[in-house]
């Protein structure tokens, strides 16, 4: 659920739960005893606080027949995935009872958009990239000695890389200065 502009003011007078019932907000400096239309005064928000909520999108979708008040918030997009995917083999025959091969792959895969695999929550914040990769060799050798003795040897390496970057926006619009925050 995100934060709606009245929560943002500390207005929960409109902020219920599953089953539509007032979740009150309870006052710890009055014996926890509810604040007045369920509304936290605007001297009592932290400044701070409030610029964080800045980071959250608005709500963009109220419709409590829908959602049963468990959501408020969606996103759709076309990501953009780009593949590569590369193999070679060559096969090599020195005599008739040997068999030599060296085969090579590669692998480029790249998710571009909010809500990637391995990236940060999809609720818009920024774009990223998770980007995956992987390289491989691997040669093999058949030698036959008779018709009843015949030796494989086969070996290989493979290696995997993932990574995170922001993609399409920089990451300085969730800085704390972007947004007003200003711990010391």
């Amino acid at each position: 659920m995100m934060p709606t502009a009245l929560e943002r003011q500390g207005n929960f007078s409109q902020t219920v739960d599953t089953n539509g019932k007032l979740i009150l907000v309870n006052d710890p400096l009055n014996n926890k005893a509810p604040f007045t239309n369920n509304t936290i005064p605007a001297d009592r928000l932290n400044a701070n606080g409030l610029a964080l909520l800045k980071i959250l999108p608005l709500p963009n979708f109220i419709n409590p027949a829908i959602t049963g008040n468990t959501y408020n918030y969606q996103i759709q997009e076309i990501q953009n995935w780009p593949k590569r995917s590369q193999l070679f083999k060559i096969d090599y025959v020195p005599r008739d009872k040997d068999r030599i091969w060296v085969r090579g792959k590669t692998w480029l895969s790249t998710q571009q958009g909010y809500a990637v695999a391995a990236g940060a929550k999809p609720t818009g914040f920024f774009g990223q990239c998770y980007c995956f990769s992987e390289e491989g060799i691997a040669t093999g050798w058949t030698h036959i000695f008779s018709s009843t003795v015949v030796n494989e040897l086969s070996a290989g390496v493979r290696r995997n890389h993932e990574g995170w970057k922001p993609y399409n926006n920089p990451l300085s619009t969730l800085f704390w200065s972007a947004v007003g925050f200003s711990a010391s």
